[in-house]
């Protein structure tokens, strides 16, 4: 049986840290908090910074490793409560419990265990997975790491629950530009704000509605989450602006997308890319992937295949043809007040991991 106390421990030690993207000192507390976790294990652990950003790497002579773990510490904003971290019966509850420091903890505590086995892993610790991960994994592997297969545990909710493909992301901003004049003459102006508004209206009217899709959300969808325009209200708007955040399947690319989208925009609207993130795919004939998925049945449960509506740094190694695989710790309520994670869950997600590990150690 699996002593999960130091896993545990470690992880409610993360969760206490508010290690959110505006606080550099929590950030790098966490990652203190694992140096000092593989003190002695042999590893070579770097500690990188790209634009801000911290990151760690560990490592054993080389910068591909056969097996590479890769996490992150960086967290949403929460209630103060949520960086109290609390058990509740099978339930530990706190910001990050399930994303993604219960997954780290696992992650610190099973390289641990393949150093004194002489396995071939590495591990990937950044800072910017909620901003987009372009200055932590995105980067890492720029510097030239790589590996056969990475471990990610992002996504699934769940130990067993294996996602195979999540959605691609395009962020993108509509500008409106219009003519200022006094708000008691609109005639002798042009309003920003209501062209921005017609060019909304056109821009979802090209997604289906959430009426459409209720019980499969694999589909383009489009949310509106920013809009900004006018300074006082006794002036006509000069300029507007509306951020929309897309997020695509494999059945139309982003590139359709903003050609079709630039094509509803009506006079004195454009529309410009802010962010771009390919689709993950995780091939399920690869053996790797089946090693896994045998690893989730030698615990006892039957493997289940899921997509992800969200993006992760998994696109990372997806877009370099790794194979990802990516499922957590069964837990739910990421990003919410109540997130929370499964003791038990955390179990066994680590000794499934260990299990792949070994597995993979024995394969020639």
């Amino acid at each position: 049986m699996t002593d999960l106390k130091p896993i545990l421990s470690l992880t409610q030690d993360l969760i206490s840290c508010r290690s959110t993207d505006n606080r550099l000192d929590q950030i790098v507390k966490c990652l203190d908090l694992v140096q000092v976790s593989l003190k002695d294990t042999g590893l070579d652990i770097k500690r990188l910074d790209f634009e801000g950003h911290p990151a760690l790497v560990a490592t054993k002579n080389t910068k591909s490793p056969k097996i590479m773990l890769c996490g992150h510490i960086d967290i949403v904003e929460g209630d103060d409560e949520q960086f109290k971290p609390r058990i509740d019966g099978d339930k530990l509850y706190g910001r990050g419990a399930l994303d993604m420091k219960s997954g780290v903890a696992v992650l610190v505590a099973a390289i641990k265990e393949a150093t004194t086995k002489n396995q071939d892993v590495g591990l990937i610790l950044t800072s910017d997975e909620e901003s987009g991960g372009f200055h932590g994994t995105q980067a890492i592997l720029e510097q030239g790491y790589s590996c056969q297969v990475a471990v990610l545990p992002d996504g699934g909710k769940a130990a067993h629950r294996i996602v195979q493909k999540a959605k691609g992301v395009l962020w993108v901003e509509l500008k409106a530009k219009g003519k200022g004049a006094h708000g008691s003459v609109p005639w002798q102006g042009e309003n920003a704000i209501h062209k921005l508004i017609k060019a909304i209206d056109q821009v979802q009217a090209l997604f289906a509605s959430l009426e459409d899709h209720k019980h499969d959300h694999w589909t383009a969808t489009c949310n509106l989450g920013q809009i900004q325009g006018g300074s006082h209200t006794n002036q006509v708007p000069e300029s507007a602006t509306a951020r929309c955040d897309i997020r695509f399947t494999e059945h139309e690319s982003e590139n359709e997308i903003m050609e079709r989208l630039k094509k509803s925009l009506p006079d004195g609207v454009m529309a410009e890319k802010v962010v771009t993130a390919n689709m993950t795919f995780t091939p399920l004939d690869n053996p790797y992937v089946q090693l896994f998925m045998q690893s989730v049945r030698d615990q006892g449960r039957e493997p289940e295949i899921t997509v992800d509506y969200g993006s992760s740094d998994a696109r990372f190694f997806s877009e370099r043809k790794i194979p990802v695989i990516i499922c957590q710790p069964d837990g739910d309520g990421h990003h919410g007040k109540n997130e929370w994670v499964s003791i038990k869950g955390i179990q066994d997600y680590y000794e499934t991991v260990i299990r792949f590990l070994d597995a993979m150690h024995a394969r020639k």
